[in-house]
């Protein structure tokens, strides 16, 4: 494991977010896993059962669901490509700025591709959106 000295991580700390990391990969494909319907589930899906509110209900539970898997998939592949930057020694830094991430940050957030301040400015312009034009 090769470790980007301007990261300031030790081996060991990286060795534990590397484990945090697989270990929550793991949570997500067994949650998916469960998730898929079997034959009977989709035959059943088909039928339409209950009231209008019973429908409604099992309309916003298979959109919950399909929102849920779409944001573990999104998760997933930040996942690979943080395993794919410890695999290459760039695991720990800014891809913005080349500035040190922080342990503290990455405990929470072991998928954290820039500073806790960079990704305040970026969710910041996200939700003021461009200026207005005249």
């Amino acid at each position: 494991m090769k470790i980007d000295p301007r990261s300031g991580l030790t081996e060991e700390q990286v060795e534990k977010l590397q484990q945090k990391l697989l270990q929550t990969r793991d949570t997500i494909l067994d949650r998916s896993r469960r998730r898929k319907p079997s034959s009977d589930d989709a035959a059943s899906l088909a039928e339409p059962r209950g009231d209008a509110g019973d429908q409604a209900e099992i309309g916003f539970e298979q959109a919950l669901q399909v929102e849920l898997s779409e944001r573990d998939r999104m998760l997933l592949q930040e996942i690979n490509q943080t395993l794919d930057r410890i695999e290459r020694g760039t695991y720990g830094t800014s891809e913005l700025s080349g500035e040190p991430i922080g342990f503290e940050r990455l405990s929470v957030q072991p998928w954290a591709r820039t500073t806790q301040e960079e990704q305040e400015m970026l969710e910041e312009a996200a939700h003021t959106g461009p200026p207005p034009s005249m």
